[in-house]
């Protein structure tokens, strides 16, 4: 398995655990609040972490830029799902009153990690494909082909 591929396997399956774990734990003089990740948006982390294992699993050939596009874009995007629920909690905190703490819990650091190796995964499925295209010069015009070409200019 190509190392990029496993990246963003790894990724994926780090995200699908960290939607369903918890986020936050919210305390208060009031009592202590459980926030999960299933119950918000940790059910949109769970769908496209889904979509990222299909995504490893459909290619299995070469890296194409095609899936590692797709990886690159919903790893990204889960990475933006999670980091603007990290600025809530801490915002909601600060607006509500002082007597309340925000304790940042394990689902929301994990589909964090997760996001970030699977985006990186996926960026070196895209260099892979990139490098693995052959370089190929072509002939001249007016030219039969036969004559040897000088590879770094091309030229006969």
């Amino acid at each position: 398995m190509v190392k990029g591929r496993r990246q963003l396997l790894t990724g994926a399956l780090i995200i699908l655990a960290g939607a369903v774990m918890p986020w936050a734990k919210l305390t208060s003089i009031l009592g202590t609040q459980e926030v999960n990740g299933l119950d918000g948006d940790g059910k949109l982390t769970l769908a496209v972490s889904i979509v990222l294992l299909l995504t490893v699993g459909a290619h299995t050939g070469q890296p194409g830029k095609v899936y590692s596009v797709l990886g690159l874009v919903l790893s990204l995007a889960v990475l933006l799902v999670a980091a603007t629920g990290v600025l809530r909690l801490w915002s909601a905190a600060g607006e509500v009153s002082v007597g309340i703490r925000v304790h940042l819990r394990i689902g929301l650091y994990a589909t964090l990690v997760g996001s970030v190796i699977a985006a990186v995964g996926s960026s070196r499925r895209m260099s892979n494909a990139v490098s693995s295209q052959p370089d190929t010069v072509q002939p001249s015009p007016g030219s039969d082909g036969d004559e040897p070409m000088m590879p770094a200019t091309g030229k006969r």
